[in-house]
């Protein structure tokens, strides 16, 4: 735990005096439930949810949840950064190598994010009047 800890303030992270008590709190708070099977078949993320959705007390949890913040951004694999990279090459090709960089980019968020084509995405965003409104306000939407 020592070398995580160090870790974390290594990268700006301020690591309060509390971290005993947080960290002891925890401690039984598994322990209370370390028989329950509910409790076990819980994804990780699941249990970390849960522990500070039951923890009401902020000083029991702050600096668990900057750790979790900051250990849970980092992606476990990189398959995304890999299928975008495949859709880049894919529409960089000798024959379209004059494409402006706005417009593959446009094209891979389609493709990545919608997972459709353009032009089922051009078909669904005219569909949308509403939407074509706010994208011309300038406003956010949802």
């Amino acid at each position: 735990m020592l070398k995580r800890l160090n870790y974390l303030q290594e990268k700006g992270i301020v690591i309060s005096d509390g971290v005993f008590e947080e960290i002891s709190y925890l401690k039984d708070f598994v322990e209370k439930r370390r028989d329950n099977e509910i409790w076990t078949r819980k994804a990780m993320y699941e249990k970390w949810l849960t522990f500070f959705q039951e923890s009401d007390i902020l000083e029991r949890k702050q600096t668990l949840i900057l750790m979790c913040q900051y250990l849970y951004a980092i992606p476990g694999h990189n398959a995304n950064v890999e299928r975008i990279f495949s859709l880049v090459v894919a529409q960089w090709t000798k024959e379209r190598n004059r494409l402006q960089i706005e417009t593959v980019e446009s094209i891979v968020q389609t493709k990545f994010n919608f997972n459709m084509t353009c032009s089922k995405f051009h078909k669904y965003v005219m569909g949308k009047p509403d939407l074509l409104q706010k994208v011309k306000k300038s406003e956010k939407y949802n």
